[in-house]
């Protein structure tokens, strides 16, 4: 299941992986089964009240409201035909704003950003909470978006990073000064897909250090400021994340998913999945359907 194929997302090019859209005006229905996909998504209500249930939350959003959706998290969204509701969805790849930094400092911010939108990860905030301007640069953004020309990829870019520097202004983000070379950090990203790519296999913070070529203890430390997470809790949420895409696909038993997902036996999977979680994968599978 892949989240462009259930939702059909059209981004402005096959180079340029950004899409937006307002979604539910004219109580036209708002509904996306549970998926997942490896872009941030930005969620904001612009009217009335949309539902939404991501990672191990169920939200009503209204006015003003946002919900920050980081790759790798299974989340639906709905609200009934003719209900009042509207909101703006924005998805893209991390990469059109992790490559526009020029400086350090630019890159500082830009990366604590990322940091804090980084897999697994989904915050709720409320409209006291919402960077002022924010609905200013969705609308423009949106305009922009449908505008011809294909020029427009620039103001596109401009807008993002203007959302990036909103959420650092406003302190949701900060950034921690760091003298890590950028290829360093970009090592220590690739063993972070390393890990979501072969989750299911034995794997440990020392094989990942000695893979960046970097000691245990200066590895640790960078992989939580790449990541935002501890190594064995990012292992645990790629982990329950897979698994959430097995229960979804629906072809295997929860004993045979635990096995495939590194969390066996099944009562270490279950006991797992409920502490980040909050609920039993049974309790997933009664959300699904």
């Amino acid at each position: 299941m892949e989240y462009y194929k259930q939702v059909e997302v059209v981004f402005y090019s096959e180079d340029f992986p950004f899409h937006i859209s307002r979604q539910g005006e004219n109580g036209e229905r708002i509904f996306s089964a549970f998926h997942w996909h490896e872009y941030i998504e930005i969620l904001f209500c612009e009217a009335g009240t949309v539902s939404v249930t991501a990672g191990n939350q169920d939200y009503v959003m209204r006015p003003g409201d946002m919900l920050l959706i980081g790759p790798d998290v299974v989340h639906k969204t709905w609200k009934r035909e003719r209900a009042e509701g509207s909101m703006y969805n924005v998805l893209f790849s991390a990469e059109l704003v992790r490559e526009t930094a020029f400086c350090p400092a630019e890159s500082r911010h830009i990366n604590a950003f990322l940091q804090y939108m980084s897999s697994f990860t989904c915050h709720y905030i409320k409209k006291n909470g919402v960077p002022a301007e924010m609905e200013v640069l969705l609308s423009r953004m949106h305009e922009a978006f449908y505008a011809e020309g294909d020029f427009n990829c620039i103001s596109l870019r401009a807008y993002l990073l203007e959302i990036v520097a909103a959420f650092c202004r406003s302190g949701l983000c900060t950034a921690e000064i760091c003298d890590v070379s950028g290829r360093t950090l970009l090592e220590v990203g690739a063993t972070a897909r390393y890990v979501q790519e072969h989750c299911g296999e034995k794997i440990t913070l020392l094989d990942m250090a000695g893979m960046a070529n970097l000691s245990y203890h200066y590895y640790s430390r960078l992989f939580k400021l790449v990541t935002g997470k501890t190594f064995s809790s990012y292992l645990a949420s790629a982990r329950v994340f897979m698994a959430e895409k097995l229960m979804l696909e629906g072809k295997l038993s929860l004993k045979e998913i635990a096995d495939q997902v590194g969390l066996y036996p099944q009562s270490r999977f279950n006991h797992t999945y409920k502490r980040l979680r909050g609920y039993s994968p049974n309790e997933f599978l009664k959300k699904v359907r």
